[in-house]
This record gives structure tokens, C-alpha cells and sequence, in this order.
């Protein structure tokens, strides 16, 4: 491996060593050692893996994978590692074993995958796959049914965790060749983890909701339904190879969104308007909360038409911009109503995801303008046909409040679901501004400063320091350690940051 892989592979094995020394170890004793060697056993392979890419030996195809960028195989242990870190306090072995089954399941099929591909010779790389999908399903079901039938889990959660596991393989596939050079490997694998495990969790809410006969819907059930119904577009968007016209885009659309409205009126047709407008807490902060944010949409789109008309050019400063919309959006918002923040976040999910089909597929009237519209601020990273880099962003600072407002699995720490605002919104932005224009030295042999990765670090602590007036957020050792490590992954990886810093940064927010 190169002396930047190295460091890089040494980064993510400090992550994963400060996560088993600080976990509370008292639930599920078994549970935890048993994923703690997975994981650890996960990390070597990872590194093999990278040697074996970076020596051009074994694999049999990099094609689909985005091209001047390593594979990082070792990605896809951040988010396992980030659902092992909410193990924060002590719990049954029954939700200790659900949790742990999730994470393990979403890092051995990437693992296996990149051994498989690893291994073999074949130059057929889809029917490789293909095949892989089919035998690793068959192996696993039966496997996963017994392991869940062991540890006491009931049958919807037997049948969840083996719809997942399917899920994950068909996910795994269809991205690697629907987006062909879209991503890195270890891009490829941490989203369709995160695409997984928020499908899985939101059609669960949705069954209990149903065979439970809940009585008034929540937060949680209205975000899931978004979620399910976004999953299914992408589905049927992606299952058919020929060009998507407007019709069917058109359709589908109007189509899940009748089923979306049919549904809810189901669920609210026994109760009355003000008992709704109550169980939602529909009030006047909420509404003023959303016209907040529509003045900070609005600035967004201001920079694009005014960019796209002047012809300005687009640095990586200009860039950070869209950085200072997501704080003054997603700041105001966790601090007063993170549960809100957490559905709406969820509906700009799926806009923001609809407008980029649109451009994809050139869907009139407005797929030709999203394009050339967004094409001024194209990354050097978005190579694919689909551009990832501003869906990143919504995703690093969206995915930490999902995870830490989440009242399904546990109740993780507070300061975690700040891991976006700190690493992205201020760390990666302090260090691309002050790194561009005052960074002199390089380093560690890449194009990053140590000038802008000082500053990333202390712009971080000031947010602290800042945001501990407002909330408990200690500013220890521990604290300064994380902060560190955090922006010497940022300096030393060719991922896209704007995904894998805040699922980096979140372990250790968690176990402060």
C-alpha cells in the first residue's frame, strides 16, 4: 500500500480500537465480543483487499468503480462501527443482538463481495455478481432465521432481518452497475448500508403500526412512509434499462403519491382534525421554523441562477457556501426540535433525490436546466451519471439526527446527532477556505495543508466551546483526540468527505 493508504488504514483502525475501549461492555457481553472480532477480523481483510487493488492483482474488474480514487475498502466498517456505538448504556440481549445482527449483516456481504471479486478470475463481472447475490441468499436465510430463533428474537424481526440481508445484496449489485463509476468501493458499500438499514427500520415502524393497531400516527411512522415510498421510486426507476421517459417519471410519482395519501388517510379517518393538529404538535415555531429554512433554500438557489448567469468561476470556496446553508438550517433546527428537523429533513431527502433523477434521466421540462444548472458546481469526485456530492452533504448532516432522535433503537447520546455540523459544516469548511488560501505546507504528501487542517481543528473546538453555552457538550481530552483524528482522515482520504466524515466522527461523539 502507499504511505497515504497506510495512513489512512491506521486513522480508521484508531476508530476502531477508541470504539471497543469506551463501549459499555455490560450489555450483551457475548453479543459484543462476538461483532467486536468480526470487526476487527473485517479490518485485516480490508487491508489485504487494498494491497491486493493497489498491486492490480487479483480483481477482476475496476470499470464500475470511480476512476483516480483507491477503493477504501476499509469504509465500509464506519457505519457498523457507528450502530455498535449506540451501545451506549445497557440493554436487554434481546435489542443488543437485533442491533448487533444489523451491523454485522451490513459488513459481512460488502466483505464477502470484495473477496469474491478479489478471487475469482472470471471477466463476467455482472454474472459474478449475479451469482453471488443468489448463493449468499440461500446461505444466509436459513442462517439468519436460526441465529435469530437462538437469541430470542420474534418472527417480524426473523423476517426483517432476512429481508435486509436480501435487500443489501440486490442493493450492492444494482448500484455497482445501474451507476456504473460512480463511486468507490467503499462509497458503494456505505450507502447502500445506510439505504438498508433506513428502509428496514422505517417498514418495521410501519408493520408495527399496522398489526399493533397504534392508535394516532407519529413523527416516526409519517418520516417512514417517506422513506418506504422513496425506496420504492428508486426501485422502480432502476429496474428497467431503457431510458426513462417523462411519463413514466411522471407516473410513478403521482402513482406512490396516491398510495402515500390513501394510506394516511386510513390512518387519520377515526380522529378529528384538532386531535391530529395536537398529536403532531402543529404550531406556530414550527411554522416559523419552516419559513426560516425556505429563506435559507432560497439563498441556495439565489448562488445558482446568479453563478449560472455570471459565469463566475467555482472554487472550493464557493463550494462551502451550501456548507453555510445546511448550519444556519440544520443548527437552529436540533437545537429547538431535532424530531422536526429529522422528518423535514427527510422530505428535502426525497426532493433533493427526485430533482437529481430528473437531471439524470433528462426528464422535461426542467432535466436539461437542473443540469446545466448544476454542471457549473460539479466536483471533480462526480464522475458517474449520477452526482453524488450535494446528496452527500444532505445525507452526512441528515443521517447523525436520524440516528440520535431515533426512538426505535436506543437512545443514543445528544451530541452525536451534531457529528455533521462539526465535521462538515465547520471542520471541512474551515480547512478548504484557510487551507486554499493561506495553506503552505503540505501534508503528508497530499494536496491538503497542515495550515487548513490546524485551522479545521480549532474552528471545531471554537464550535464547542460555542454550542456549550446552549447544550452539555464537555470539551475533555477525549473530545480534542476525536477532533484531531477526524481531520487527519479528512486530510488523508480521496473519499468524498461530505459522506464518510460525519459517519467517522459520530463513534465519538457517542461515547464522550
Amino acid at each position: 500500500m502507499t504511505h497515504l493508504s497506510k495512513w489512512e488504514a491506521g486513522i480508521i483502525g484508531s476508530n476502531i480500537c477508541y470504539t471497543l475501549r469506551f463501549l459499555e461492555w455490560s450489555s450483551s457481553f457475548y453479543y459484543c465480543i462476538s461483532f467486536a472480532v468480526l470487526l476487527c477480523a473485517g479490518f485485516c481483510f480490508c487491508l489485504f483487499f487494498e494491497w491486493s487493488w493497489l498491486k492490480n492483482e487479483h480483481f477482476t474488474d475496476r470499470t464500475f468503480f470511480r476512476p483516480r480514487a483507491k477503493p477504501a475498502f476499509w469504509t465500509m466498517l464506519l457505519f457498523p462501527i457507528t450502530l455498535f456505538s449506540l451501545l451506549t448504556s445497557p440493554v436487554s440481549d434481546k435489542i443488543a443482538a437485533h442491533l448487533i445482527f444489523q451491523a454485522g449483516l451490513l459488513l459481512v456481504q460488502p466483505l464477502s463481495l470484495a473477496g469474491i471479486l478479489c478471487w475469482s478470475q472470471t471477466k463476467d463481472t455482472q454474472k459474478l455478481c449475479r451469482r453471488f447475490c443468489v448463493q449468499t441468499a440461500l446461505l444466509e436465510i436459513p442462517l439468519v432465521f436460526l441465529l435469530s430463533i437462538l437469541t430470542g428474537l420474534d418472527f417480524l424481526a426473523c423476517v426483517s432481518l432476512v429481508l435486509m440481508a436480501i435487500g443489501h445484496l440486490y442493493t450492492l449489485q444494482g448500484l455497482m452497475f445501474s451507476l456504473s463509476q460512480t463511486f468507490t468501493f467503499g462509497e458503494l458499500t456505505l450507502v447502500s448500508q445506510i439505504m438498508v438499514f433506513f428502509t428496514r427500520r422505517s417498514c418495521s415502524i410501519i408493520l408495527q403500526a399496522i398489526t399493533h393497531n397504534l392508535d394516532l400516527p407519529n413523527k416516526d411512522e409519517l418520516m417512514s412512509t417517506f422513506v418506504c415510498c422513496l425506496m420504492v421510486a428508486v426501485i422502480i426507476f432502476h429496474c428497467f434499462p431503457d431510458p426513462l421517459n417523462a411519463y413514466r417519471f411522471y407516473g410513478t410519482y403521482i402513482g406512490i403519491g396516491i398510495v402515500f395519501t390513501i394510506y394516511w388517510c386510513v390512518r387519520l379517518y377515526p380522529y378529528e382534525l384538532s386531535t391530529v393538529i395536537s398529536n403532531f404538535d402543529i404550531s406556530l415555531f414550527k411554522i416559523s421554523l419552516l419559513l426560516y429554512w425556505s429563506v435559507w433554500a432560497g439563498f441556495a438557489v439565489t448562488v445558482v441562477i446568479n453563478y449560472n448567469r455570471k459565469k463566475y468561476l467555482i472554487t472550493t470556496s464557493v463550494r462551502k457556501y451550501f456548507h453555510l446553508v445546511m448550519i444556519g438550517v440544520y443548527l437552529p433546527g436540533f437545537l429547538n426540535d431535532p424530531h422536526f428537523l429529522s422528518l423535514a429533513a427527510s422530505v428535502a431527502f426525497a426532493v433533493l433525490l427526485g430533482l437529481e433523477q430528473m437531471r439524470m434521466y433528462q426528464v422535461p421540462p426542467f432535466g436539461s436546466f437542473l443540469h446545466e444548472s448544476l454542471s457549473v458546481f460539479l466536483d471533480d469526485k462526480d464522475t458517474g451519471p449520477f452526482l453524488v456530492t450535494h446528496i452527500y452533504l444532505l445525507i452526512g448532516f441528515s443521517v447523525p439526527v436520524w440516528l440520535s432522535t431515533t426512538n426505535t433503537i436506543l437512545c443514543a447520546h445528544h451530541m452525536s446527532g451534531f457529528a455533521g455540523l462539526l465535521s462538515l459544516g465547520i471542520g471541512d469548511s474551515a480547512a478548504s477556505v484557510f487551507g486554499s488560501k493561506f495553506g503552505k505546507i503540505k501534508l503528508l504528501g497530499t494536496s491538503k495543508t497542515f495550515e487548513g487542517t490546524l485551522f479545521s481543528v480549532i474552528a471545531q473546538l471554537t464550535f464547542a466551546w460555542y454550542l456549550s453555552f446552549m447544550v452539555h457538550f464537555p470539551i475533555n481530552f477525549r473530545f480534542v483526540f476525536s477532533v484531531v483524528l477526524a481531520s487527519l482522515y479528512e486530510a488523508t482520504t480521496d473519499q468524498i468527505d461530505n459522506l464518510v466524515l460525519p459517519f467517522f466522527i459520530f463513534p465519538f461523539l457517542n461515547l464522550l
